[in-house]
């Protein structure tokens, strides 16, 4: 995997909970923004094989009838170089803004009759099903978990930002996790799991503000550390700082 450290993340996602943009018959629309990840000089990001560059999402927020939510997204990059892809996705997270379900209507790259692909995370374990109409060619993970847990790769904001959650909730700790890697290697085995020890810490509010939808936010900075397998000149795995607006 490229080294993450150089990859500066923004979530332009502006929380204006409780304050209606619009509605449906069953849900209530609350939010609508864009994400990005970009890196010094575009040289993209994540397993070698696999990178992808130019990425970034458009999403939209709703309040369900429950009080729960979901999103409604879609995601834009290149893999590789110069190949435009355009993925729809769906996502549903709780009252408090975790991340429970995520849907992306997409396919593996080695198996074509794959999707949508689907993800449970669930309190100690997460699990995953490629979908395809035959089922001799699904492939289900399961993973069992201890700790507070996110989605690393593929590319899991939301996921991330249910870890942010934890550390908010405990000030100045570092607060122990697992992060999950979900790699595409190749047709005989198209999929390869990989899970690290890492850790979050929240570390205050930034004291650069933003402006989005006429108001001004200062969000909070985050800390992320992970024991990410070495490669090439990342000799000290994975050391970023993430900011979210909570």
């Amino acid at each position: 995997m490229k080294c993450l450290s150089k990859v500066k993340m923004f979530t332009l996602l502006t929380m204006l909970l409780g304050q209606s943009l619009g509605q449906d018959a069953s849900r209530i629309k609350i939010a609508q923004g864009k994400y990005m990840l970009s890196s010094d000089g575009d040289l993209g990001v994540g397993p070698m094989d696999t990178e992808i560059f130019f990425f970034h999402e458009l999403r939209t927020l709703w309040r369900s009838a429950d009080g729960n939510y979901e999103i409604d997204g879609e995601r834009n990059f290149e893999s590789p170089r110069g190949t435009p892809h355009r993925d729809t996705f769906w996502a549903q997270l709780t009252k408090d803004l975790r991340l429970v379900k995520v849907k992306e209507f997409a396919q593996l790259r080695w198996i074509p009759d794959s999707g949508p692909l689907t993800c449970d995370l669930l309190p100690n374990e997460l699990r995953c099903n490629s979908g395809g109409k035959d089922p001799v060619h699904t492939i289900n993970v399961q993973i069992g978990l201890q700790e507070p847990y996110g989605i690393m790769w593929p590319i899991s904001v939301f996921s991330l930002g249910s870890l942010a959650y934890v550390a908010a909730e405990r000030e100045g700790e570092e607060v122990p996790i697992d992060l999950v890697t979900l790699n595409e290697l190749s047709q005989a085995l198209p999929v390869l799991t990989v899970r690290s020890k890492g850790s979050i810490r929240y570390l205050g509010r930034s004291n650069v503000k933003f402006t989005a939808s006429g108001k001004s936010w200062s969000p909070r900075v985050f800390e992320l550390r992970s024991s990410l397998l070495p490669r090439g000149d990342c000799t000290s795995g994975l050391h970023t700082k993430v900011w979210f607006w909570l």
